[in-house]
């Protein structure tokens, strides 16, 4: 009996990989990134969450962050983090 293949796991990453190789899937995800999303991926984005899909340029680059916590609550000390760029 052969092994049922489990669906691929979508993240970030591969919508942005798609991103980067479809023309026409990005311009979609520019202008409805929920509907795109959902089109593609068929992947419901809950109707409270607000998507933002930005595109740089040459000379605009977009820097995201994670949401603030605590320094209690990280699971590390900023002291640990190494700097790279």
């Amino acid at each position: 009996m052969g092994r049922k293949k489990q669906p691929k796991k979508v993240t970030k990453q591969i919508i942005v990989e798609k991103a980067m190789a479809d023309e026409i899937y990005r311009q979609k995800l520019i202008a409805d990134p929920k509907g795109t999303i959902q089109e593609y991926f068929n992947i419901t984005v809950p109707s409270d969450m607000e998507l933002i899909v930005v595109e740089e340029t040459p000379s605009r680059f977009y820097l995201v962050i994670p949401q603030f916590h605590n320094e209690d609550d990280l699971p590390y000390s900023p002291d640990d983090v190494g700097m790279a760029w």
